[in-house]
């Protein structure tokens, strides 16, 4: 069986979809990213993420090809597998750093772990625990967990966590 991951990078951005409170949860037991109830997994498209949370306002091209979506406003991105349609990263921003990758503006939504909720100042040793992962030191900064199919980056305040990638058991 494949593993399952769930990556979060972490330093700092927030804003809404289409004004509506954004309730995200990682859901390690299911192998799932549950976004305002609708659960998403490693096989998700962007058409599937689109319904739930509308047209990117933001595509950035990687190698000619359509590969970033970032909702600016609601402090969201999402990154496709390649020459595919499936979404492998989500990006959570809290702090911009002018990565064309990661929305421009902060996340004000509900961030959670196994339904237990995270936020900005959730150090490392909490995040591992609230996911039930071993995480491991991959240079300063970034933390990671075993594989990666899906991926949760979270940019949060270098000085709670830095960067981390989480895998799902």
């Amino acid at each position: 069986m494949k593993k399952f991951l769930l990556s979060l990078l972490v330093l700092v951005c927030v804003g809404t979809v289409a004004s509506a409170q954004i309730n995200l949860n990682a859901d390690f037991t299911k192998q799932e990213i549950v976004i305002n109830g609708v659960a998403f997994t490693k096989a998700s498209t962007l058409e599937d993420y689109e319904k739930v949370l509308g047209k990117a306002e933001r595509i950035e091209k990687i190698g000619g090809k359509d590969k970033i979506f970032a909702y600016d406003k609601s402090g969201i991105s999402l990154s496709l597998k390649t020459n595919t349609n499936v979404v492998q990263e989500v990006y959570i921003t809290y702090i911009y750093d002018n990565d064309k990758k990661v929305a421009k503006e902060r996340f004000a939504g509900s961030l959670s772990l196994n339904g237990k909720t995270i936020t900005d100042k959730t150090v490392k040793d909490d995040v591992a625990k609230l996911s039930g992962l071993d995480l491991k030191a991959a240079m300063t900064g970034l933390y990671l967990g075993r594989g990666k199919e899906l991926s949760l980056t979270v940019y949060y305040p270098e000085a709670t966590i830095g960067q981390i990638a989480v895998s799902f058991p």
